[in-house]
């Protein structure tokens, strides 16, 4: 935001030149400076500002949807991250059964967990984790007021005061789980893609507006760990444990299997843009 502020006061500093100008110094001492001052600062701060506005339009969206409208109003915040595990050379996706949904297919990921060093913050924002879940009080799934969701979407692209390692769910639910071998699958390379947001959405399975953001990593296989894949595959396309799912199912949230529909995630989507 100091950018924005920049450009406001130059832009006023501009206007103001400009004023002096018109008003009585257009035959002063320094009426060329100002009127220079001016025809070049009103254009360049003008652009820069539209620039600025047009490149961070849903930030001023989101800070604007939260300052000016039901501003105490519960949100629903979940910050986790999906790990796209691809056959390659086949628009093939490798989907887990859910822990929480057990009839449901998805893309291996979870919710990222906060450390102690977030207490503060944490207090201050009010934020009440989800009661139905005490087991994994420490995750970044929680309920807030909507007035701290622009700082909460600050504070989670920095990076600090929590988790930003994929390891662990990827080894609880791939590995631990039996699906994959933990000889091969000792170690993976996670490839950052893109982040997806859903801002003020309002989404069955919950009974207020959520906040959701969706980190989405490539797990670029090894030779090794692309022959286990492809082992697992050919071992069964879709099993109780898992599944493998065509690219063109992923918008969809269900997929057909020898005549028979599974439910997939909503949030398989977000693999592919």
């Amino acid at each position: 935001m100091i950018k924005f502020y920049l450009y406001i006061a130059l832009m006023l500093a501009s206007f103001t030149a400009l004023l002096l100008f018109v008003s009585g110094m257009k035959h002063g001492e320094y009426a060329n400076e100002l009127l220079t001052f001016a025809s070049i600062g009103i254009p360049t701060s003008l652009g820069a500002l539209f620039d600025f506005v047009l490149e961070n339009r849903d930030r001023l969206k989101l800070a604007a949807q939260c300052f000016l409208f039901k501003r105490n109003e519960d949100i629903y915040v979940s910050l986790s991250y999906l790990l796209r595990i691809k056959l390659r050379g086949e628009n093939k996706y490798l989907m887990v059964r859910g822990n929480k949904l057990k009839g449901q297919y998805q893309p291996i990921g979870g919710v990222y967990k906060k450390y102690d060093s977030l207490g503060e913050k944490w207090h201050r924002w009010g934020a009440r984790e989800e009661k139905n879940d005490p087991e994994n009080s420490d995750d970044l799934r929680f309920r807030v007021k909507r007035k701290f969701i622009p700082e909460i979407r600050k504070w989670f692209y920095q990076r600090k005061n929590r988790e930003v390692d994929v390891w662990r769910e990827f080894c609880e639910e791939a590995v631990q789980s039996g699906i994959l071998p933990k000889v091969e699958f000792n170690h993976i390379k996670p490839e950052f893609l893109y982040t997806v947001e859903e801002s003020l959405i309002f989404r069955k399975g919950k009974d207020v507006n959520q906040f959701l953001i969706y980190d989405i990593f490539q797990v670029n296989l090894t030779d090794e760990q692309e022959k286990s894949l492809r082992a697992l595959y050919v071992q069964g396309a879709v099993v109780h444990d898992y599944a493998f799912v065509d690219e063109s199912d992923l918008n969809k949230e269900l997929f057909t299997f020898n005549n028979q529909e599974h439910q997939l995630g909503f949030h398989a989507r977000y693999l592919i843009q």
